[in-house]
């Protein structure tokens, strides 16, 4: 009879190993439900048949299933360590796997990347808005020195192709500056520690507006513009007046403030509301890479005239 048992018990285990590898479910086959209570109640005080038990349960059931199982009548099936081997093999796997899926060529890149951010915030910002504002300008010199090339006829041709085949490099310098002073080491500290400092981190929408108007209203026109055409001036060296002149007058004629509206009011609302803190200021100066080309060529012009 004993033999026969285990016959039995052999056959089933095999069946249950394939049917397992296979991906079946042994549950559904009705496998699990006729062989583990039966088997449980006849192998309590047999050391060997608790461990055969243990296995068709391993293979039965998930093991997230059997870990969440309190079999409180047989003590030693519980503090059987094959069920806890097999739950952390399962989840290893599990984690290892997300793993994987998370960390792949981009995740290499983007998690040393995102450290190197925040750990030196105003050397990135700087570096970074230094060369889109050089870059930017220089965009703006040639495109101005060739529609000026183009345009040169008549007696004016060689004057005018002198004034404008040359590239200045004070101009470069004075976006060079402003990129990397104001909008690399300045915005970051308004926007990433005074502001939130005055008005939270929060990302709701109330929040974001609230600080979406106050740089739309006080900080573009009253510093971040202002401040560009002080730089020029000092590398130039023409007045603050005529600085403040000259500001003025890329308000009235040449839409420079509603310009930058245009542009930075929906940038603003997407980095105040998605973009991390260590990620904002390169965010900004992807974007202000096309609007210092603008207002290069506004000043530019305002200048010739």
């Amino acid at each position: 009879m004993i033999q026969s048992f285990q016959l039995i018990l052999y056959t089933s285990t095999i069946v249950l190993i394939l049917a397992n590898s296979r991906g079946v479910n042994a549950r559904r086959c009705g496998l699990g439900c006729f062989i583990l209570p039966s088997h449980t109640h006849h192998a309590k005080g047999n050391p060997q048949r608790l461990q055969h038990t243990n296995t068709i349960r391993a293979l039965v059931a998930p093991s997230s299933t059997f870990a969440s199982q309190k079999v409180s009548h047989h003590p030693a099936i519980v503090n059987d360590p094959l069920p806890t081997k097999m739950n952390r093999n399962s989840l290893a796997l599990r984690g290892g796997a997300s793993v994987l899926g998370s960390a792949g060529a981009g995740g290499m890149m983007v998690g040393p990347l995102s450290n190197f951010f925040k750990s030196y915030p105003y050397a990135v910002a700087f570096t970074i808005c230094a060369t889109k504002a050089s870059a930017a300008d220089w965009i703006s010199q040639f495109a101005e020195a060739k529609k000026g090339n183009n345009g040169n006829s008549g007696n004016n041709k060689s004057t005018t192709s002198k004034r404008k085949s040359g590239l200045s490099l004070r101009r470069n310098l004075a976006f060079l500056c402003y990129g990397g002073v104001y909008q690399g080491i300045g915005q970051n500290y308004i926007y990433n520690n005074l502001f939130s400092a005055l008005f939270g981190k929060s990302t709701s929408m109330a929040t974001v507006f609230t600080k979406v108007l106050v740089d739309m209203l006080v900080v573009i026109p009253t510093i971040c513009l202002p401040v560009a055409y002080l730089i020029k001036a000092a590398i130039f060296k023409y007045s603050p007046a005529e600085a403040a002149r000259r500001y003025i007058v890329d308000i009235k004629e040449n839409g420079l403030l509603v310009i930058s509206w245009i542009v930075w009011a929906p940038a603003q609302a997407l980095s105040f509301a998605f973009i991390p803190e260590h990620y904002r200021i390169p965010f900004m100066a992807c974007v202000s890479f096309f609007w210092l080309i603008m207002v290069s060529s506004i000043s530019g012009r305002a200048g010739k005239e």
